[in-house]
């Protein structure tokens, strides 16, 4: 079975957590003379946290620079971790030479987000997005229900706040880059399309540069609408990620974090003789099902991410978030971004 030499460029916050679940494969994959990995590489400009990561993890090969690693490693697959505003710029120096795996957003513009997919069909590599939560276990869940169901979806609603990023770093953009960009994601997987408008208003909060909440309000070419709040104005502990989906006899809530889907169909038979007691219950005795998902480190999202890529480019398929749904996601982003700044309505193509 084949295997890859492996880079990831970046490991900060987010990349540390790729590194942990490709060494921990590795180390699988070293036990069991399995596949996928041959050689594990790391590119990080802090050279403090390099040494600490290398000390940390399973790894046979670190630099400080992307050019340097270039010249002494022949890399098959490299994952972007680095701000977003560095993206493209990553991007065009890796795609001559590796298959990329890069974090979500794609890029912070769509016209680096283009130079990224003209570069992949020039050199014929193959680009994935980081959109992490179409492999959370609870949303794969809802899919799997909502296609039992097969009813018309009528109206999603998302929610995702929590603290924003400290101090002055603005590496990846406001909160419509960060967060708005999975619900949107996750709104055009449920729907297979994309938004034809949008509806959006924009906060801000002294001393940042950029929005730190965002509503929009998405309309689909067959009249669902989506409204998705996200937003950075909350204390340090408030941290909420939650999806609603109503269809025409059910809704569907599911919390990202908890894992727990909750199914409400209506009402009970509930005969009411006209007491206020009794209209209380009558509204009160609903129809619903609570599932809480199975937990655990192999239903880790990212690790389901990260396999399904390695898979993908091992059996020469098209990753579930390619190139396109990426760019398609971050065009819903901008769109929105420039809805609020307009104070009216943009047409998507």
């Amino acid at each position: 079975m084949e295997s890859f030499n492996i880079a990831i460029i970046g490991v900060g916050r987010w990349g540390i957590n790729h590194v942990r679940v490709l060494s921990n494969l590795k180390k699988i994959e070293d036990k069991t003379n399995s596949f996928f990995i041959n050689r594990l590489i790391v590119v990080d400009k802090n050279k403090d946290r390099l040494k600490n990561v290398a000390l940390r993890y399973t790894i046979d090969a670190y630099y400080n620079d992307i050019e340097e690693m270039l010249k002494r490693e022949n890399v098959d697959i490299a994952f972007i971790i680095v701000p977003t505003i560095y993206h493209h710029i990553v991007a065009e120096k890796l795609l001559p030479y590796s298959h990329i795996f890069i974090e979500k957003p794609i890029a912070s513009t769509l016209e680096n987000a283009r130079k990224i997919l003209d570069l992949s069909k020039e050199y014929n590599k193959v680009i994935a997005v980081g959109h992490i939560e179409r492999f959370n276990p609870v949303v794969i869940a809802v899919k799997d229900y909502l296609k039992k169901i097969s009813e018309k979806i009528i109206h999603i609603l998302g929610l995702r706040i929590g603290p924003g990023p400290v101090g002055s770093k603005t590496g990846n953009l406001g909160v419509a880059h960060d967060l708005l960009i999975h619900d949107i994601d996750i709104s055009n997987m449920i729907l297979d399309s994309i938004p034809v408008k949008v509806l959006a208003a924009a906060g801000y909060t002294p001393n940042f540069p950029y929005e730190t909440e965002i509503n929009a309000i998405y309309e689909y070419s067959n009249q669902t609408i989506a409204y998705l709040r996200t937003s950075w104005m909350t204390g340090p502990r408030l941290k909420k990620r939650l999806m609603m989906i109503q269809t025409f006899s059910n809704v569907i809530t599911f919390d990202y974090i908890s894992q727990i889907i909750n199914v409400e169909r209506g009402l009970k038979d509930h005969k009411s003789s006209g007491e206020y007691i009794d209209i209380i219950s009558s509204y009160t005795s609903r129809n619903i099902e609570n599932i809480s998902l199975v937990s655990g480190s192999r239903y880790e999202p990212l690790l389901l991410e990260i396999k399904s890529f390695l898979e993908n480019i091992a059996n020469k398929k098209k990753p579930i978030v390619d190139g396109e749904k990426g760019y398609n996601a971050l065009k819903c982003i901008i769109a929105a971004l420039t809805s609020a700044k307009k104070q009216k309505p943009i047409e998507i193509s």
